[in-house]
């Protein structure tokens, strides 16, 4: 399944480069595509667990975009950033929960769930079209920064919601102990890994040395019972600010953000793809109001988180 995936994404690579559709969308489209053959068939198109996409493929995404990120321009967007992944992902959830526990028979607290699980952005399709648009880089940065951070407010509600007691307080206490022991976590590697890295004169192992601290500041982070997401984004912005201040022409240097570049784009491959390998298109057929209705909701939501953070944030 793995090398169906990676055969796909260089085909859809060709193809999104040669129609200028954002290679996210594109994937996801013949991924559905194969989808439909494979049913057609008889036989299921089969798929990526799970535990595969959150341990192995997250942390890499995660990784690549912190140490990619322009921290100068990440210093001055940091606060809208930070509110909007932590308080508007929070707001979204309860926002879209309300529209749909409103509009169809599910409950509160699975309409809870639903808002959780669809709340955070992605920005790889968006910031594509960015590009193309030529956009101030502040408003790409902030859209990349909340992406960054949104998966771990997700990953730490959806646990919070899953284990919903009649002790709300001690959910809360859980969500900042989590959130701040991956950011321990993350300020701690990245410190050792600052002293270590100058140390290293061959580029093969400072590029395996940022993945074991990766992967590594991940397994950590979830030992401990932490947010693993928050520890490798802590570490990547970290490395990324070490990296940007070296020497640009160091070929170390490029070496490192090579590789995650190259990591990162199979990593979004496999998850992509397996979005679209994954559907059941008879359930999306028959769904289809349901879907339509729950984009609506999700988009109205979004809107309402953004004026919800952003226009209080703009008066201090």
């Amino acid at each position: 399944m793995v090398l169906l995936i990676l055969l796909m994404g260089s085909i859809t690579s060709l193809l999104s480069k040669r129609f200028r559709i954002a290679y996210p969308k594109l994937l996801v489209i013949i991924g559905l595509v194969i989808s439909v053959a494979y049913h057609a068939l008889g036989r299921p198109a089969g798929g990526v667990s799970g535990e595969l996409i959150i341990n192995v493929i997250l942390p890499p995404l995660i990784f690549q975009a912190a140490l990619t990120m322009n921290y100068a321009v990440f210093k001055k967007v940091q606060k809208p950033v930070i509110l909007l992944a932590i308080v508007g992902v929070a707001v979204s959830a309860i926002a879209c929960s309300l529209i749909v526990s409103s509009l169809t028979s599910l409950t509160l607290f699975a309409a809870l769930a639903f808002g959780v699980i669809i709340a955070p952005t992605d920005a790889a399709s968006v910031i594509s079209t960015l590009k193309q648009l030529r956009a101030p880089r502040e408003l790409s940065t902030m859209i990349e920064g909340e992406a960054l951070l949104n998966d771990a407010t997700t990953l730490v509600l959806f646990s919070a919601v899953s284990a919903l007691t009649l002790s709300p307080v001690l959910n809360v206490v859980e969500i900042a102990i989590q959130f701040g022991g991956g950011l321990i976590v993350g300020v701690v590697i990245a410190f050792l890994a600052n002293r270590l890295t100058p140390l290293l004169t061959d580029k093969n192992a400072q590029v395996m040395v940022t993945i074991s601290e990766a992967y590594g500041s991940y397994m950590l982070a979830d030992v401990l019972d932490f947010s693993g997401i928050v520890a490798v984004a802590i570490l990547g912005l970290y490395m990324g600010r070490y990296y940007q201040q070296t020497s640009s022409g160091d070929s170390s240097n490029d070496m490192v953000m090579g590789f995650w570049d190259v990591a990162s784009l199979i990593a979004n491959t496999v998850a992509f793809a397996f979005i679209g390998l994954a559907a059941e298109v008879p359930d999306l057929l028959q769904y289809a109001p349901l879907i339509v209705m729950a984009f609506a909701a999700v988009l109205a939501a979004r809107y309402v988180s953004v004026e919800a953070v952003l226009v209080p944030a703009a008066r201090f």
